[in-house]
């Protein structure tokens, strides 16, 4: 059986242990994400192949589209 203070002396040292290993893998994430932003930013504005339009543009076109056709629905007299 383990005495008292050597028990806090080992808790103690894989704590120390794991602050280093965090501070090991600092920033990976950071890159993880910037590239998964990059692609999803170069999917919205690269033209698809075929339609020479991008999702971007398609967006912006339907977007137009639905306001132009409330407009009309608000303007019609009942």
């Amino acid at each position: 059986m383990t005495k008292r203070w050597e028990h806090r002396m080992l808790r103690g040292k894989c704590l120390a242990d794991r602050k280093f290993f965090r501070s090991d893998q600092s920033g990976a994430s950071t890159a993880e994400y910037l590239v998964v932003m990059i692609v999803t930013v170069a999917m919205l504005f690269v033209p698809i192949p075929g339609q020479n339009e991008s999702v971007m543009e398609m967006m912006i076109q339907g977007f137009k589209d639905s306001h132009h056709h409330y407009v009309w629905g608000m303007s019609y007299p009942l």
